[in-house]
């Protein structure tokens, strides 16, 4: 009741072997890791109906010698719950 989910889809980044999405309600603050995909797809589940959230993204690499390394955030991209 009341549970809604959000399926992103993004970019290939080259190189990048997983995919970190987090999450706020809030555009500039308070990002939290909700999940990880290998993929360019991502459902986030057990949203709130009549909410906007607000994602950003971090790309994984391994750097040649065992070790991964992790991107910046990308843009912000919002979702509105229905």
């Amino acid at each position: 009741a009341g549970k809604k989910s959000a399926t992103f889809t993004f970019i290939k980044a080259a190189g990048a072997k997983k995919y970190l999405l987090y999450r706020s309600t809030s555009k500039k603050k308070g990002f939290t890791l909700v999940g990880a995909t290998t993929k360019t797809t991502f459902k986030d589940k057990k949203l709130k109906s009549k909410k906007t959230y607000y994602y950003k993204l971090k790309a994984v690499y391994n750097n040649g010698l065992g070790e991964d390394m992790v991107s910046g955030f990308s843009k912000v991209k919002s979702a509105k719950v229905k």
